[in-house]
């Protein structure tokens, strides 16, 4: 199986339900295709079962088996200085969701709506007051701090774009491929969880 790569706050997002769009340059992925969540991680145990760490919440998911590269850290008292594993090294076994991709057509990044953006996972970070009455701060990670702020979607969209890609994708604005999302599996509580 497949494995598409996100960054924490986007993980989140399709965890949660809140991202179900996603813009790549990759077109690698057609309609239908059921891929697993690629983020980052670290190989841990808790109450003397091994298995995965992920940095995004500190949810730890026990594994169906151990990991063979360590190290492996203890999920109950992480340490500071313990080192995550990158998303494209995450094996599928230890993947804790899966996705399907619904739909996919190409689109210009500086034509998206405000509604894709949403769906691409932006949220409302704080409020702010001003004289005609308070305005949303937006945000597509909201732990990602100011620099990523802005008082519009798009505005947002291309800060984390730019963030992730680097300016030139969004000012050469060549077309990118557009993926619909559905969450088809995550791990529950009652699985394999500890």
């Amino acid at each position: 199986m497949k494995g598409m790569l996100f960054k924490g706050a986007m993980a989140l997002g399709v965890l949660s339900l809140r991202k179900t769009k996603t813009r790549r340059t990759n077109g690698g992925y057609n309609v239908g295709d059921v891929v697993y969540l690629k983020e980052t991680w670290c190989s841990a145990y808790r109450n003397g079962c091994s298995g995965t760490l992920f940095r995004a919440d500190g949810d730890f998911v026990q594994g169906k088996r151990m990991h063979p590269k360590g190290p492996h850290y203890n999920a109950n008292d992480f340490p500071e200085w313990a080192k995550w594993r990158s998303p494209l090294h995450l094996p599928e076994w230890a993947a804790r969701a899966t996705i399907r991709i619904v739909s996919k057509h190409m689109e210009r990044p500086q034509d998206i709506s405000d509604a894709d953006v949403i769906a691409e996972g932006c949220q409302i970070v704080r409020a702010v007051e001003s004289a005609s009455g308070c305005r949303p701060i937006w945000s597509m990670d909201p732990n990602g701090g100011p620099e990523l702020e802005a008082d519009s979607l798009r505005e947002a969209f291309r800060k984390y774009l730019t963030l992730i890609n680097g300016p030139e994708l969004w000012e050469r604005n060549e077309p990118l491929f557009v993926y619909g999302l559905q969450l088809v599996y995550k791990v529950s509580p009652e699985s394999r969880r500890v």
